[in-house]
């Protein structure tokens, strides 16, 4: 899949173990980057076990994935006309863009 990071400091502790530590710890850090590496080897969401991430039933789009038990990593799907069904539910097998938005406490 394709990612994105809503700022350059997320993208930074996205890509760079050392920041990824500093800012979140070493636990944290390491699920983070095994979670990247998940979402960057599907292609696409529909690809990944159901039970890495979970959809906003309140926030339409916007997904979590939990990297700890008090972590969570949110994304929301980055496609400019999010995919829907015809009844207005997302097609997982066309969702290939997200944006990381945040990592903090759940």
């Amino acid at each position: 899949m394709e990612l994105a990071f809503i700022s350059r400091e997320l993208r930074d502790s996205c890509q760079n173990i050392t920041i990824a530590t500093l800012n979140y710890g070493e636990l944290v850090a390491k699920h983070l980057l095994a979670r990247l590496s998940d979402l960057r080897a599907a292609d696409t969401l529909a690809d990944l076990p159901s039970t890495l991430f979970e959809i906003s039933p309140d926030h339409f789009g916007e997904i979590t994935v939990r990297l700890t038990e008090k972590y969570n990593m949110a994304l929301s799907v980055n496609h400019s006309k999010k995919p829907t069904d015809p009844h207005g539910a997302l097609v997982l097998n066309r969702i290939y863009r997200l944006k990381i938005n945040t990592i903090g406490v759940a």
